[in-house]
């Protein structure tokens, strides 16, 4: 049977299938970009683009898929993207699961207000002494998580300063602007012997 001739909505499954990783997958601290590339990688829109240029539809259909799962780590590719959904809102509305490890200037709250449907995010503790932080600062408190995701924090006591200010921010959004966040028992693996 030709591609062409398969209906939209199998063809849209089927790369569900082959681009989707679960939240918590994608989300783990314990996977970084590196995870995702690998031959036995789990399915992700980091690793699975070439199922794009098998043809004009299949891009097309697949293109929104590229948007379910975000990973913003540098402040050109927080402008990028957010450039792009302000040029195609449909789909800043396709992210739902948001995973911030940098990037943190003020596109970064341009970006955010694209992406209502952002349901899991995750957000790194890696704040250097140069790295912005006023973009999310604003952006955080106009999220609402169902799942937050927090990574390890590499930087020693010297850049500890910086994240006070965000655990600060962190606790008054938990308390006061988050009441969507829904708290989950630990996994039986996170469970210490």
């Amino acid at each position: 049977m030709a591609a062409e001739l398969l209906p939209e909505e199998l063809v849209h499954d089927v790369l569900r299938y082959c681009i989707l990783a679960s939240p918590d997958t994608f989300l783990d601290p314990a996977n970084d970009r590196s995870s995702f590339l690998q031959p036995e990688a789990p399915p992700s829109p980091l690793g699975r683009t070439p199922v794009l240029l098998v043809s004009k539809r299949w891009r097309r259909i697949a293109t929104p898929l590229l948007f379910t799962s975000l990973w913003l780590s540098e402040s050109a590719h927080t402008r990028t993207v957010a450039r792009l959904f302000q040029e195609n809102p449909h789909l800043g509305k396709c992210v739902l699961d948001l995973r911030l490890e940098g990037g943190y200037d003020d596109e970064l709250c341009e970006l955010v207000k694209h992406t209502p449907n952002a349901k899991n995010v995750f957000l790194s503790w890696n704040i250097g002494p140069v790295d912005e932080l006023s973009g999310l600062l604003t952006a955080l408190p106009s999220l609402s998580p169902e799942s937050l995701y927090l990574g390890y924090q590499r930087y020693s006591g010297i850049y500890r300063w910086r994240s006070d200010e965000l655990v600060a921010l962190l606790e008054e959004c938990i308390a006061q602007k988050w009441p969507s966040l829904v708290r989950r028992p630990p996994s039986p693996q996170a469970q210490p012997r």
